[in-house]
């Protein structure tokens, strides 16, 4: 803890070989992947950090964050701050 009741955190998590599931209605979405990775930084005024996946069959996606969300307790939105977000990827149809 910062003084003020702020604070400064910063993290990665790698998970290498997994199997996200959903069960919809017209049927299951299941993506094996082979890599998912993020990391992250919470300070000053911002919460930002990058996130991938490498899927076995499909291809890969990444992107990065940038939210309004102050590092301090209690910790809230800026609704006037600026909100960043990028994704791409490649993908691969298979079926």
């Amino acid at each position: 803890m910062l003084p003020g009741q702020r604070f400064d955190l910063s993290g990665n998590a790698v998970l290498n070989g997994g199997t996200l599931q959903q069960q919809r209605p017209d049927g299951e979405l299941k993506l094996d992947f082979s890599t998912a990775r993020a990391s992250w930084n919470w300070r000053g005024e911002a919460l930002s950090g990058t996130l991938g996946l490498t899927m076995t069959d499909y291809g890969q996606v990444s992107g990065d964050f940038r939210l309004p969300l102050a590092a301090r307790f209690p910790a809230a939105f800026n609704p006037g701050g600026p909100l960043r977000a990028t994704l791409s990827g490649t993908a691969r149809e298979k079926g």
